[in-house]
């Protein structure tokens, strides 16, 4: 084993040793939660915006939309690409908590979690409104590692997808704009 894979290993079975047992179905419930507070975000999102504010304003939640989207298939892409097995099947001391799919590397969940967290910071959200969606989405990161689903770089992997995608909201948003209008 060389030595990335080993520490990448050991923090894993640190955190896991190191949880606090009481707290896994809380861990559950926020993994859980990826998807649910996603599609609800977006939701309340796209009617705010589509309802109460002008165009410019549907053109950075459609970019939002689409950055999410692109996250997604380019998570699923690198999962069945590298096909990673999940920390439970290669290390028998890593304890499975949740049921998973697939394969590991990026983290899905990260992902999403990430994206929606980026992107909201460069649409220009309040910061009233970034603090509890970056807050939920470390959590979510770190509760796949208590979970035993993801290495520490398959949650690494996939905040750096989420950062560079959720970049390109600003261009694609002005350039969106400019012509729009």
């Amino acid at each position: 084993m060389s030595a990335f894979p080993k520490y990448d290993y050991e923090l894993l079975k640190w955190v896991q040793i190191n949880r606090i047992d009481f707290l896994d179905v809380f861990f559950y419930w926020i993994s859980s939660s990826t998807f649910i507070v996603s599609i609800i975000t977006l939701g309340i999102i796209g009617w705010l915006y589509i309802t109460k504010k002008p165009k410019p304003f549907n053109i950075k939640y459609y970019s939002l939309l689409l950055i999410i989207i692109a996250s997604s298939f380019i998570s699923l892409f690198l999962k069945y690409t590298v096909k990673r097995p999940r920390p439970f099947i290669t290390n028998p001391d890593i304890i499975q908590l949740s049921e998973t799919s697939n394969f590991s590397f990026p983290s899905g969940h990260t992902t999403i979690a990430f994206t929606l967290a980026f992107g909201m910071l460069f649409i220009s959200f309040k910061k009233i409104y970034l603090l509890p969606v970056f807050c939920w989405a470390f959590l979510v990161a770190y509760s796949r590692m208590i979970l035993g689903a993801h290495y520490l770089t398959d949650i690494l992997t996939a905040i750096i997808i989420s950062f560079m995608l959720s970049l390109l909201i600003k261009p694609i948003s002005t350039k969106w704009t400019v012509k729009k209008t």
